[in-house]
């Protein structure tokens, strides 16, 4: 590896068209690499630029049941600023199920999308506010998602 392109032991990575940077020859098995990054960062906290810079940005979180049971994390944006993202399913017999607090860059407005966990009629809030549908546009700031039986 070492003598070979990249010239690094790190061939787990991801090419400029998001797919493996050595084809075939890739491993995505060892954690400490990079492939895994991008994955828990567009996939388990659901952090994407919809814009450059992060000026917008979508927070889509993808929760599997029984999988996985919180995620918190950071993303730099180039302004210096970052998207700060933590959710959790809650398994307390309570009404609340899941929750998420999320927080952007104030001079930035995103989209929050809401996942399915499978419940029939889920009582959806935003910042303490009923809401409908899958997803929310909101300006930058903290926000907190609950979503009810």
């Amino acid at each position: 590896m070492a003598s070979h392109d990249p010239g690094v032991t790190m061939w787990e990575g991801i090419g400029s068209d998001g797919g493996s940077y050595q084809g075939a020859f890739m491993s995505y098995s060892h954690g400490w690499s990079t492939g895994v990054t991008p994955l828990l960062t567009t996939y388990v906290l659901g952090v994407r630029p919809a814009a450059p810079g992060f000026s917008r940005w979508t927070v889509c979180p993808v929760v599997v049941a029984d999988e996985m049971s919180w995620a918190k994390g950071v993303v730099p944006t180039p302004g210096g600023s970052a998207i700060k993202v933590s959710w959790a399913t809650k398994e307390d017999g309570g009404d609340v199920v899941w929750e998420m607090q999320m927080e952007a860059p104030a001079d930035s407005e995103g989209t929050i999308c809401f996942p399915d966990l499978g419940l029939e009629a889920p009582k959806i809030k935003v910042d303490g506010n009923d809401v409908g549908g899958s997803t929310i546009d909101v300006k930058g700031g903290s926000h907190t998602v609950t979503i009810s039986k």
